[in-house]
């Protein structure tokens, strides 16, 4: 079967002429690398972090994508998309397959996200980087399920990623690929119990991590297993816990909600499925015009 019939109509001819060019349906694995100039002015998560106004917030793209835009989740080209529209931080998921290799991926098994079939944990990498994903909506797309190397190799310098662990993930071997592309201070490590908590901070003490918060008293419990309070970031859902928000503020710690501005307090981190409809100004929203060009100068340094 030819490689066009594939394709979505939304994908063009230019598209698909593409795509084929590059011969028998393998997708091109050149990886445009950030120069040494855009290395040299990429503030880490942290400065970002310590130069955002109060009411602002960064966008991240949850899942990597944006809903209802013919992209895939968890795919370069759609980091590479909403890198160009000026978003600075996605999560992602990530799994291990049989073969040993680390994958972007969401769902336990292939079927309802792209054309392949199966556990995800259970295949090999010989056949998944001939399946191709679907988009949020189902359709067909030319994307691949990417590797962590290659999507390491493109964020250094572009994008900050929140890592959401599959349970095939193995947290070590992820955490050394991290430092292997310098990006300790470009991640946020989620986890979801107090022990998922501890065993990224023992291995990964320099590096953010995300636990969830329902009350003030659960940062003591963090601390307790060895998550220092500087490196946790407090997830909270979509709550409107105004006491707990205060608390967070004045211990510090960066939020990150589903919502945007909770009776008037903003999220350090706004994850949404919509981050292309957010138009961001350099990885951010909420800002004034007067706060637009003071972030830009604090995070560039001028």
């Amino acid at each position: 079967m030819l490689c066009e019939t594939m394709f979505k109509p939304f994908l063009g001819t230019l598209t698909a002429l593409a795509f084929i060019s590059l011969g028998g349906c393998q997708s091109d694995s050149r990886l445009p690398q950030a120069t040494s100039a855009d290395l040299d002015s990429w503030p880490s998560l942290q400065r970002r972090l310590d130069c955002l106004p109060p009411d602002a917030s960064l966008v991240a793209a949850h899942r990597g994508t944006t809903k209802g835009r013919g992209l895939s989740e968890n795919s370069l080209e759609s980091l590479r998309v909403h890198y160009d529209a000026g978003i600075r931080l996605a999560e992602i998921d990530l799994a291990q397959l049989a073969s040993g290799e680390h994958i972007l991926f969401h769902d336990g098994v292939w079927e309802d996200k792209s054309t392949g079939q199966g556990a995800v944990a259970s295949s090999r990498w010989s056949a998944v980087q001939d399946y191709l994903l679907r988009d949020t909506e189902g359709g067909l797309t030319s994307d691949r399920p990417p590797l962590l190397t290659d999507i390491l190799s493109y964020a250094r310098g572009r994008v900050h990623l929140e890592i959401d662990f599959k349970s095939s993930a193995d947290y070590g071997e992820v955490i050394e690929l991290i430092r292997r592309h310098n990006m300790e201070d470009d991640v946020v490590l989620i986890s979801y119990s107090v022990g998922q908590a501890r065993k990224l901070a023992r291995l990964a003490p320099e590096m953010f991590i995300s636990i969830g918060v329902k009350k003030p008293s659960d940062i003591k419990r963090y601390e307790e297993v060895g998550v220092a309070q500087d490196k946790m970031m407090a997830w909270v859902g979509g709550i409107e816990n105004t006491e707990l928000l205060e608390f967070l503020e004045s211990a510090n710690i960066p939020v990150l909600s589903r919502r945007r501005g909770q009776k008037g307090r903003s999220p350090a981190i706004y994850v949404t499925d919509y981050a292309l409809k957010s138009q961001p100004y350099e990885g951010g929203v909420g800002f004034s015009t007067n706060e637009r060009t003071a972030f830009k100068n604090c995070i560039t340094g001028e």
